[in-house]
């Protein structure tokens, strides 16, 4: 009986015995071929980790060479089901992270084709207009780029952009890219007669090119407001729709003097243009614009002396309406009495009944050696008559320094805008160092220079034309 303990006792020893020198000769095999191997319970869990990152299979591929190191059945079996349910719950893990992974993928790739997509088109816009790279472009969530600020002359952009900035309702336009809008689009007579008001925009066309006159204000001295801005750009949008215009090039608008911030004006502008199929580009140059002289300024001076009393060599300039010299028994004070001292009239009676006279021409006249130009109007459109007329002056006479006509009193009433229009269109075309004297003020006892005339009499009224 004894020996027969004492066997079985020796059988045991002897299992634990083959058991333990199973474990120590796998871990050492497992040293030598992959020495991250240990059989260990607590172990198997860094070994499971281990080899997950190593490869990303599951744990089943690994079973055998763990079984290996274990004798014991029982052990076997329990810890074999500890290892499949950890299996289970990583690969379940991982086929969760790998969905996820594929769904981000496919996003991406979605998104990443739509960028395509707009770097495309953006690439071949700015290869169409041919500018610097140096760009800042807004896209909204539709993938349409509604506004671009780009490096470069506005003048410089091709005629299929209009073009636009602001202005106040006295449109003095005397500073800043203001003036080299008037010298290039001229049109001063034809946005006074459209009477613009603030909200309002001026409309000019030259060389089937649009430029916009932006009302934002209502003296040159002034200061917009983001609602003036606001409805301002809200006309511009819908005369833009009306023409069928898509491109639209602008400056920095009410910044600078304006004291606007340039961030609020660049959202607005977004918010206004966004879903119109409207592209605007902003046009920031770091280079000043092209260094011009500006052109000689037209001075002009008040005096009491009416017009027929004028020295000699002064160009006598007359306004004739269309629609009255037309009709019988035409008289006009001024006419009659610059007739009675240079003798013009029946030549111009001639020439209106015989020529196919239109608004904004002109005819000259020369008695005693001094020119009498006429210059005819029309009421419809008469600051653009008067554009037109002083530009075929400025064209036929190639020599002339004084002109004048006859203003009348100038005082803070209904006679004051239509001089100071007058002398503001002359001004925008004549580019010649000459005078323009404005007579038949008789309240001034001497010649006052009407600059400064109007500054010392009219700021109250916050008019103050150059």
């Amino acid at each position: 009986m004894d020996k027969m303990n004492i066997s079985k006792s020796k059988r045991r020893r002897s299992n634990k015995d083959y058991t333990n020198l199973a474990v120590n000769q796998t871990f050492c095999e497992d040293q030598n071929s992959s020495k991250n191997i240990v059989c260990e319970k607590d172990s198997i869990n860094s070994y499971i980790k281990q080899n997950k990152a190593d490869n990303k299979n599951t744990i089943y591929s690994h079973d055998d060479i763990i079984w290996k190191s274990f004798i014991c059945d029982g052990e076997i079996r329990s810890f074999k089901n500890k290892i499949k349910s950890q299996a289970r719950n990583t690969s379940f893990c991982e086929k969760q992270n790998h969905n996820k992974s594929n769904q981000k993928q496919r996003k991406f790739s979605e998104q990443d084709s739509i960028y395509d997509k707009f770097d495309q088109n953006k690439a071949s816009y700015r290869n169409s207009i041919d500018l610097h790279d140096d760009t800042r472009t807004s896209i909204t969530d539709y993938g349409e780029s509604v506004l671009e600020e780009i490096d470069e002359n506005i003048f410089n952009l091709s005629k299929e952009y209009s073009l636009a900035h602001c202005v106040a309702e006295d449109l003095r336009m005397g500073a800043g890219i203001a003036v080299d809008f008037k010298r290039i689009f001229g049109g001063v007579g034809t946005l006074v007669d459209q009477k613009l008001k603030i909200g309002n925009v001026g409309i000019v066309k030259r060389n089937d090119q649009y430029a916009f006159y932006i009302v934002t204000k209502k003296y040159s001295s002034g200061k917009p407001t983001m609602k003036t801005m606001e409805t301002a750009l809200g006309s511009l949008l819908n005369i833009m729709k009306k023409h069928n215009l898509t491109k639209l090039g602008i400056p920095k608008i009410g910044c600078g003097l304006d004291n606007l911030d340039w961030s609020d004006i660049r959202s607005l502008i977004i918010d206004t243009f966004s879903g119109s199929g409207i592209h605007v580009t902003v046009c920031v140059p770091s280079k000043l614009l092209d260094n011009m002289r500006a052109p000689p300024s037209l001075k002009v001076y008040i005096t009491p002396n009416n017009l027929w009393e004028m020295e000699a060599e002064t160009i006598i300039i007359l306004f004739i309406d269309l629609e009255e010299v037309c009709g019988k028994n035409w008289t006009n004070n001024i006419i009659d009495k610059v007739d009675a001292k240079y003798p013009f009239k029946q030549n111009l009676l001639k020439d209106v009944k015989h020529k196919k006279l239109e608004p904004g021409n002109i005819t000259c006249y020369t008695v005693n050696n001094e020119v009498i130009v006429c210059m005819f109007i029309s009421q419809n459109a008469y600051y653009s008559s008067l554009e037109n007329g002083f530009k075929s002056i400025d064209r036929k006479i190639k020599k002339y320094k004084y002109m004048a006509i006859q203003s009348g009193p100038i005082e803070p009433s209904d006679n004051f805008k239509p001089i100071a229009w007058t002398v503001l269109i002359l001004r925008s075309v004549v580019n010649r160092s000459s005078e323009l004297w404005l007579c038949g003020d008789v309240r001034q006892t001497n010649g006052m220079v009407y600059d400064q005339y109007c500054k010392n009499v009219y700021s109250s009224m916050n008019y103050s034309f150059k």
